[in-house]
């Protein structure tokens, strides 16, 4: 009798436990909404009137490693026009966001965001920002800053965004960037793996070709990440 009434016991907590857990949202999910709307309260704050304060669309992420900070893509028209933030929370609001640190290179030209990552990297002391900006066209780059303290730091970047048929495309749209020490000489390196998928046929809609290709940024002295041409693979020229 008692197995039986523990064994019963048992099966109603299992069922019980297992109600409850398909009830909580999934792990994170909860926290990037109160993210979004404590972000989105931000920009209402110091923005009165303009694309910002009205932004169509924003997305959360959270910069992976480094606790309460966060990264945002802000679209005041979707795939149109937007920028991202790397911004840091504390109590309810949004603390500080960081400036940039452009190493004397040009601000990020493309109108729109594609998407942003933020990750750590073995073998680099800081944690990298991604961003793939987009044009209207379908074209643009892909950015690599670090965070340092509250300053992104911008140490890299390389066109890797093809989503145009003017003969070819980059297959999904993008090259997807790994971090490695591709020569072996004690610095990590950003490879851009991919496929070109040359178009053509009878109207010139379909893909007659997918070649693998591959470009690598490695590291100089100074911590910049610059392409080596002879290190290319299967990219036409121009890319």
């Amino acid at each position: 009798m008692y197995s039986r009434h523990m064994q019963t016991a048992w099966t109603w907590f299992v069922a019980m436990f297992l109600g409850v857990l398909f009830q909580i949202p999934a792990a994170g999910q909860e926290d990037l909404e109160s993210i979004s709307r404590i972000y989105r309260a931000h920009l209402e704050s110091v923005v009165e009137s303009g694309p910002l304060g009205g932004a169509d669309h924003i997305e959360i992420y959270p910069l992976e490693g480094v606790s309460s900070v966060y990264l945002a893509i802000v679209e005041w028209a979707v795939d149109w026009g937007g920028t991202f933030d790397c911004f840091g929370v504390k109590d309810g609001t949004v603390e500080w966001v960081a400036g940039e640190d452009l190493h004397g290179h040009e601000p990020i030209t493309e109108q729109s965001i594609l998407s942003v990552r933020g990750i750590v990297v073995p073998g680099l002391e800081d944690p990298v920002v991604e961003v793939y900006g987009q044009t209207h066209m379908g074209n643009g780059a892909l950015h690599v800053f670090v965070l340092r303290g509250r300053t992104l730091h911008l140490l890299g970047e390389t066109r890797a965004v093809d989503g145009h048929d003017d003969g070819a495309t980059f297959h999904g749209g993008v090259l997807r960037a790994e971090y490695e020490d591709f020569n072996e000489d004690g610095a990590i390196d950003i490879v851009l793996l991919g496929i070109v998928d040359s178009m053509g046929g009878p109207e010139g809609t379909g893909i007659v070709r997918s070649t693998p290709c591959r470009k690598v940024l490695l590291q100089d002295a100074s911590g910049f990440f610059r392409e080596d041409p002879a290190l290319r693979r299967g990219l036409p020229e121009g890319d």
